[in-house]
């Protein structure tokens, strides 16, 4: 008709033209709009706008994100299980604390001897000066049993109170040895009547540096292991 005639008709598609951007669909608040994007999805400036999924497929997708099981984390664990990793270990190192190594305990013994050694090295150093004449054996060192009963209580000391009962019958003939060869050797000092003063000192020396350094650490692994042997049976 003339009044269809009059209607403008619609420009003729020209292969130049750009393409209409599709809009984004009503938003969804289960699902992310960075999720999932296909490749073809237009985009406007830098923010990607998602074309609509089915129902099937977001219900996925927000799942797979709401379940933080399905996460591992750095211990390789999922979710809930990283905590009880977590709980396991935390466990294993309060155990090692509450409870040295064979190792760890040999060194404490080994320092605590060296100390009352070089204390009572100490001592009998200072007897020796301040004495008159040539000291005895008993003026320089305490008698046989409090010797060997106060080195006994720093080896007891290294363990548990509710183990000394049963260590004191495993310590007591190694700590006797030990002093025994301790007395001796500054006896048959003090007895060397034809030396003089300073040589004394200088034997007495060589007696306890030599305990400090070669012997205590050997005798305090011995202590140890035979607190674990027995400990075990």
């Amino acid at each position: 008709s003339a009044a269809d005639d009059r209607r403008p008709s619609a420009p003729a598609a020209n292969d130049d033209d750009p393409v209409p951007l599709r809009q984004p669909s009503a938003p969804d608040a289960t699902v992310d709009r960075y999720d999932l994007i296909e490749p073809d999805t237009p985009y406007i400036g830098a923010v990607p706008i998602e074309p609509p999924r089915p129902e099937g497929q977001r219900a996925a997708s927000s799942s797979v994100r709401a379940s933080p099981s399905s996460v591992p984390d750095a211990s390789g664990a999922h979710g809930a299980d990283a905590g009880h990793v977590e709980s396991r270990a935390s466990q294993g190192r309060s155990g090692s604390e509450m409870a040295p190594s064979a190792e760890l305990r040999t060194e404490r013994l080994s320092r605590a001897l060296k100390r009352a050694l070089q204390d009572e090295h100490s001592a009998v150093l200072a007897s020796i000066r301040t004495s008159r004449g040539r000291p005895e054996l008993a003026e320089v060192l305490p008698s046989e049993s409090d010797h060997r009963s106060s080195y006994l209580a720093i080896v007891l000391a290294a363990f548990p109170d509710d183990e000394h009962e049963r260590m004191r019958g495993v310590v007591r003939p190694v700590v006797n040895d030990m002093i025994g060869e301790v007395r001796s050797a500054v006896a048959t000092a003090l007895l060397l009547s034809d030396t003089s003063e300073a040589e004394v000192s200088q034997s007495i020396n060589g007696t306890y540096r030599l305990w400090r350094t070669e012997r205590i650490g050997p005798v305090a692994a011995v202590l140890v292991s035979a607190a674990v042997v027995t400990g075990s049976s």
